[in-house]
């Protein structure tokens, strides 16, 4: 998480900085009215390193885009449970708070196929 946190550093103040992230997190949703880091949409659970993963996204000014924008409730999920075939948000599309604005849609697609057990 160290070298997330200078990768954003070394982004120019008027450059826009993106970052797509197999985290392995379950960040949930937003928890209440005082979060910046998570929208309303997407599944709401959340893991031990989803909390940590929350901190350093608040310390940062960072949010995660795909909470932000409602969608159909699968296309939130990036990882299934090869048993249960439960659905998780465990890969994350990462910008900083003030280019939220920039982002018009933000979802998995599963026309796209790539050698991975996480949907793109």
């Amino acid at each position: 998480m160290a070298e997330l946190g200078e990768c954003e550093d070394a982004c120019g103040k008027k450059e826009v900085w993106v970052s797509s992230i197999d985290a392995n997190v379950s960040l949930g949703t937003k928890r209440d009215d005082k979060c910046k880091v998570l929208g309303p949409c997407g599944n709401s659970w959340v893991n031990a390193a989803g909390k940590l993963m929350y901190e350093m996204l608040a310390a940062s000014r960072l949010v995660s885009c795909g909470s932000f924008f409602l969608r159909r409730r699968k296309a939130y999920n990036t990882w299934f449970h090869p048993r249960s075939r439960m659905g998780y948000t465990l890969d994350h599309w990462l910008v900083r708070r003030g280019d939220l604005k920039r982002v018009i849609r933000c979802q998995t697609d599963t026309r796209l196929t790539v050698d991975s057990d996480h949907r793109p």
